[in-house]
């Protein structure tokens, strides 16, 4: 079970999680991204095809996906204005934001941490999406090659201290 379900429960969060497609895989996860992106994502939703490419001209480390996770501190550390990490700053209103988006996972393929996949579009073995985990800093990351596939469902807005 992802994490988010036992996150929901916890906090009253059961109606909610009745109105899941446990068949896709459906679940809340967190996508950080700059300030500047919010209101783009919260009217056109996700788009695998805006991927931000690095500066050798590759995707993430997993590919030109959509990339989001369990744990809110780690979608925090994409949750800049500037790309690639080298600048950040909170939105002109001195917050950051990051989104928590329901997302069909559809059928997994799990992979490793360290794993080259830089240059794929879409996940291996017919799969829907991958999970990576990251064992050693306890990070998961779950990547759809979609948009479609998730959409935002909730914009959380936040100071760092």
């Amino acid at each position: 079970s992802i994490s988010t379900h036992n996150v929901l429960r916890s906090n009253g969060g059961d109606a909610l999680m009745q109105t899941f497609n446990r068949d896709k895989g459906e679940t809340l996860l967190f996508h950080g991204t700059g300030s500047n992106m919010i209101q783009t994502l919260v009217e056109n939703g996700f788009d695998e095809r805006y991927a931000r490419l690095n500066p050798k001209g590759t995707w993430g480390l997993y590919g030109a996906g959509v990339y989001f996770g369990e744990d809110p501190a780690k979608a925090d550390q994409y949750c800049m204005d500037t790309p690639y990490g080298k600048k950040e700053q909170p939105g002109d209103d001195g917050l950051f934001h990051m989104i928590m988006g329901r997302v069909a996972l559809g059928s997994v393929h799990f992979c490793g941490h360290g794993v080259k996949t830089g240059t794929i579009t879409t996940p291996p073995n017919g799969k829907d999406s991958m999970l990576a985990e990251f064992k050693k800093i306890g990070f998961r990351e779950f990547i759809i090659y979609e948009g479609d596939y998730a959409y935002p469902e909730y914009v959380i807005q936040y100071r760092r201290q």
